[in-house]
């Protein structure tokens, strides 16, 4: 079954599709991958308000992986991406304060647009660790907060900040450490004793005041 990854965005404007594959081809700043986006014309390559395409990469003689990326703006209240961050919001609002909480709801906040990414015939989920190193790197300059999708397995879906490569590092490390015994648990649990994710884990929420 498939599964998405979003990176709630804080910058101006997405990068375009051009400025993606350049990215991962890089050899310095990038990825020093092959990226290709077969079906993208010339103009949608440099649109700045395209909406989805099908990426394709390999890296250092690695069997080439594909994945269906898209972007949602933030136009209108109205608008897919505007609908997405309320409905992170809601859930939270009665969650007690701490700094992670704090960071999080101010990226939901100044959220410009989503890029989100589709994960296909992955059921343990294998793949999601490389995903979300790639779009924490990709969109780092971009301010995003990482939302694994959960395919409503859990309550509440939990945020992470891809603020820096400490973060990206440990997340990417728990995920690997995940035995597929406990593919079906709670990613949460397992990440649940790094501190230094930005979480929302430890804000809980509030108890009724007497």
């Amino acid at each position: 079954m498939p599964y998405e990854i979003h990176a709630y965005c804080t910058s101006q404007t997405p990068p375009t599709v051009r400025e993606i594959l350049t990215w991962l081809r890089d050899d310095e700043a990038g990825w020093r991958a092959e990226a290709d986006a077969p079906g993208t014309g010339a103009k949608g390559l440099e649109s700045p308000r395209w909406a989805e395409f099908e990426l394709h990469y390999g890296r250092n003689g690695s069997p080439t992986e594909s994945l269906v990326l898209g972007c949602h703006r933030n136009t209108a209240p109205q608008s897919t991406c505007a609908k997405m961050v309320r409905g992170r919001l809601e859930p939270v609002v009665g969650y007690n304060d701490s700094p992670g909480r704090k960071r999080v709801l101010d990226c939901w906040a100044r959220t410009r647009f989503i890029v989100w990414c589709r994960v296909d015939n992955d059921p343990d989920r294998e793949r999601a660790s490389p995903v979300l190193d790639l779009l924490a790197s990709l969109l780092d300059p971009h301010g995003p907060v990482l939302d694994l999708e959960d395919e409503g397995s859990w309550p509440i879906r939990t945020p992470r900040c891809a603020g820096g490569a400490p973060m990206t590092n440990r997340l990417t490390r728990a995920l690997r450490s995940r035995s597929k015994s406990s593919a079906n648990k709670p990613l949460l649990g397992t990440l649940g004793a790094i501190s230094a994710l930005f979480t929302l884990r430890d804000s809980g929420p509030q108890r009724p005041r007497a």
